[in-house]
């Protein structure tokens, strides 16, 4: 298991599960947000533009690796989506992949991202959501910490081993932060013992994800 941080991203690790190649392209010199580059030709399977709250959280643990995205459209009552985007390697029994990627209920998001958001959805149920592995309840509370901001301006890109690709592109907003919670049905740990969280704004955030 090879697990990598993002050079000079503290507030945000990157972590790469098992064997894969991490590619970075920023169009700013700040912080920079992960982002998922793939080897055949990908195929996008949700893309949306997002100028709201969202969250996202990285753990490293004894049963799984993971990461998770989640952000809402901005955009209430105009028929768009919030989108949530997870990569977990299941390590203990080895070497499952739980993938997820698409378009949740808008009412499966609450919170403003500013300092606390709430993720309560059921990938088994929702319609025209993409999943790689078992499906069920993904439920994920952020809460904001003091620790530190940060904002990154430009394009972000990341490659998982699989060929799922996971891309950002515009200004994001973000605080440290501390997140509870499972997704289907493996558990995230607690703060201090593995994970890395935040939550903030994105500001017309352009989010592709490709397989």
């Amino acid at each position: 298991m090879n697990r990598f941080f993002t050079p000079g991203l503290t507030l945000l690790a990157l972590v790469v599960l098992g064997c894969r190649d991490v590619a970075s392209d920023s169009g700013s010199a700040a912080l920079q947000s992960p982002s998922f580059t793939v080897a055949a030709a990908p195929t996008t399977t949700s893309h949306a533009v997002s100028s709201g709250a969202t969250a996202q959280v990285e753990w490293f643990g004894s049963v799984s690796d993971g990461f998770l995205f989640v952000a809402d459209s901005g955009q209430a009552g105009r028929k768009v989506n919030p989108q949530l985007f997870y990569f977990i390697e299941v390590i203990d029994p080895c070497c499952d992949i739980d993938l997820g990627s698409g378009p949740i209920p808008e009412s499966d998001l609450s919170g403003s991202g500013t300092q606390k958001l709430a993720l309560n959805t059921n990938t088994a149920t929702n319609p025209d959501f993409f999943t790689i592995g078992p499906t069920g309840q993904v439920t994920v509370t952020w809460n904001k910490t003091s620790f530190a901001t940060s904002r990154f301006v430009g394009n972000s890109m990341v490659s998982f081993g699989n060929g799922t690709k996971f891309q950002t592109v515009g200004t994001s907003e973000f605080s440290t932060g501390e997140a509870l919670g499972s997704v289907v049905g493996l558990a995230i740990p607690p703060a201090g013992a593995g994970q890395i969280a935040q939550l903030g704004r994105l500001h017309s955030v352009t989010i592709d994800i490709l397989h």
